[in-house]
């Protein structure tokens, strides 16, 4: 298929908070390739002229998917906006975003706001006129429910991170005098995100990822995964809505009693599937999709080229590996090492897994070299050895990016089961089965190795969960915002300097600089200088 996003206003400039745009999209007849966002431009059709038939609303639809793969948000920078975290560091002094030294003029935080708001306008396009065609009514459903969860996602990443924004519902008439609009409460942002997710979850029942065959498209499942952890946010801070704990299991429970979806039961094999362009419709309830080695197209990733296991042979697949792995994540697997020179054997396969210790060496022919320091190790969860489509680029990656597992389901049933009830049967079933799969053990059954320890207390089951998260989700972005909701990105990103400080190699002073940096102004981004040269009813977040 091909689609391109096209400027509305003549002189776009990056600056209009609506990111004013309107696209054409031509699309070739779809076959049965997995990638179905494959996209070439061909010509302009302004708005007004388009939406004439069935084709045209897929089309644009296909618009309000694309901003998600592109280098602003999964492509690139939301990736690395989320690296700093105690799971993990930064490896280099830039850039400086990284490390919470940065303005609001940050080129990668106005990018990330604007390709959200490029998606909110292609999905308002789009609903606006979702009943202008004659077309079958199923195809119409199908449509508008992917339309109105794909706007309530992109306003979940705005709310959640820059909290209070403008709610723009309607497509913005070019010329119009309306680019001043003032934020609106983050309450009411997510409960227009509710709104949407919910009308999609009626429209999208017949839609699954069993009878679609892979996981780009929103399903069912991937909104009710979706709703629940929007629910979960809106328990935590800032909104404290400690009843959403309750709306989140509802749920939860839906994805788990449709079935469709089950624990991988190889760790390893999950990122290797995404890496080798291949499905797991058990597991993967939701991936953004990355496609081909063109320098050119906006549908490549870069999962595996900033972030896995140091490389410069090309074949094998260059990777820069810029994050490291923290002291505080490594030994959380249950390593009971006294220096990061004798790290232990780890009966958690996820550790060796997600910590490598190895690097291709530094030659353009990858000989592969051990390392015994953990703080050299690279983020090994995107592994580029396993790529399949040749010859690899230099710069892109194909490999797919989770956005939502089946086990962030489980874990999010164990910790709103928690909350609600304190550490029940459930909850320690849902984690358990989490665990028993990353130590390589039959899920349903229990293990006195991997399981959780019995008898906990309502705070320290939490704290269990609060951990085993990052083991199992260490560089797939929802760390800094779980440490957000939960009140500890500062605390938990400050304390990793004192193991870095002893602990880190010579040469590498770069660890410890988001533990400095970090400070409670970055539980929100800043709002983009730009946007409000151009929205004068535009507020600054506070501390920027």
């Amino acid at each position: 298929m091909y689609l391109i996003l096209i400027e509305k206003e003549k002189h776009f400039r990056m600056k209009n908070l609506f990111g004013i745009i309107f696209l054409l999209i031509i699309v070739g007849s779809q076959t049965a390739c997995k990638k179905f966002l494959e996209t070439t431009p061909t010509a302009f059709i302004a708005p007004q002229n388009y939406y004439n038939n069935a084709t045209d609303l897929q089309n644009g639809l296909n618009s309000v998917y694309t901003g998600l793969s592109s280098s602003a948000i999964y492509g690139t920078n939301w990736l690395r906006l989320n690296w700093s975290t105690d799971e993990m560091c930064n490896r280099n002094s830039t850039p400086n975003y990284l490390n919470y030294f940065y303005t609001s003029s940050e080129p990668a935080i106005y990018s990330f706001w604007q390709t959200a708001y490029q998606g909110i306008s292609n999905a308002n396009y789009l609903i606006a006129n979702i009943n202008k065609p004659v077309m079958d009514e199923n195809a119409r459903s199908l449509i508008l429910g992917q339309a109105l969860f794909l706007r309530g996602y992109y306003y979940f990443l705005l709310v959640s991170n820059f909290g209070d924004v403008p709610l723009i519902l309607n497509p913005v008439v070019d010329g119009s005098n309306n680019l001043n609009v003032s934020k609106s409460p983050k309450a009411l942002v997510y409960e227009q995100i509710l709104a949407d997710m919910k009308m999609a979850d009626d429209l999208l029942q017949n839609q699954t990822v069993k009878s679609l065959g892979y996981s780009g498209k929103i399903t069912k499942t991937a909104v009710e995964g979706i709703l629940a952890r929007v629910c979960m946010y809106m328990a935590g801070h800032p909104i404290m809505d400690v009843s959403k704990y309750n709306d989140a299991l509802f749920y939860i429970n839906k994805v788990i009693a449709d079935g469709e979806h089950s624990l991988n039961p190889r760790y390893s094999q999950i990122f290797i599937n995404y890496a080798a362009d291949k499905y797991d419709t058990n597991e993967s309830i939701w991936e953004i999709e990355f496609t081909g080695t063109s320098y050119l197209t906006s549908q490549e990733g870069q999962i595996g080229v900033f972030y896995g296991i140091a490389c410069n042979d090309i074949n094998i697949g260059l990777c820069y590996s810029q994050a490291v792995p923290s002291g505080k994540l490594f030994r959380s697997y249950g390593v009971d090492a006294t220096s990061v020179l004798t790290p232990k054997a780890c009966l958690d396969t996820r550790r060796d897994w997600n910590c490598a210790n190895y690097s291709w060496g530094t030659g353009t022919t990858g000989v592969k070299t051990t390392l015994t320091n953990y703080f050299q190790y690279g983020m090994g969860k995107f592994r580029r050895e396993y790529e399949v489509i040749m010859p690899k680029n230099k710069n892109y990656s194909p490999a797919n990016f989770p956005v939502l597992r089946y086990a962030d389901i489980l874990l999010m049933q164990a910790e709103a089961e928690n909350e609600l009830n304190g550490p029940t049967a459930i909850a320690y079933n849902a984690i358990n089965q989490v665990r028993r799969r990353g130590f390589g053990f039959p899920l349903n059954t229990a293990n006195v190795i991997s399981d959780v320890p019995v008898g906990l207390s309502k705070v320290d089951f939490r704290s269990f969960i609060q951990d085993e998260r990052a083991r199992e989700f260490c560089g797939e972005t929802l760390r800094r915002l779980d440490l957000i909701r939960w009140g500890l990105l500062i605390n938990n990103v400050q304390g990793l300097l004192p193991d870095i400080s002893v602990n880190y190699p010579s040469g590498v002073t770069s660890l410890g600089l988001a533990s400095k940096y970090v400070s409670q102004k970055d539980t929100l981004f800043p709002i983009p200088s730009t946007e409000m040269s151009v929205n004068k009813l535009l507020v600054q977040n506070g501390g920027w």
